[in-house]
């Protein structure tokens, strides 16, 4: 993952940090500045400009141009949200 310079995180939350605290700094100590960078809503256009496309859901379901395209793949990675440092970096090291 981290071998392309173009990271985009999209999310049901539009204009929220995309990664808050301790992501942040994870990914900034691998060398990708993410402080700018906001969440977009996932949109047709962009599953169709995408080579690959990779989630990680919580709760919510993706959408169906989401769910039935065939670049689309879903991983069981657990959500770091309110998880400590130690185990923020090891679900960091499992998507890597």
């Amino acid at each position: 993952m981290f071998e392309r310079q173009t990271i985009k995180a999209h999310s049901e939350t539009p204009g929220a940090p995309v990664t808050p605290g301790i992501v942040l700094d994870l990914m900034q100590e691998k060398g990708f500045d993410l402080s700018g960078n906001t969440r977009n809503q996932v949109t047709p256009e962009m599953v169709g400009s995408a080579d690959r496309i990779i989630l990680m859901l919580g709760r919510i379901p993706p959408e169906d141009f989401l769910s039935q395209s065939e670049k689309t793949e879903v991983w069981d990675i657990t959500d770091p949200v309110h998880m400590t440092r130690e185990t923020t970096a090891l679900i960091m090291d499992e998507v890597q």
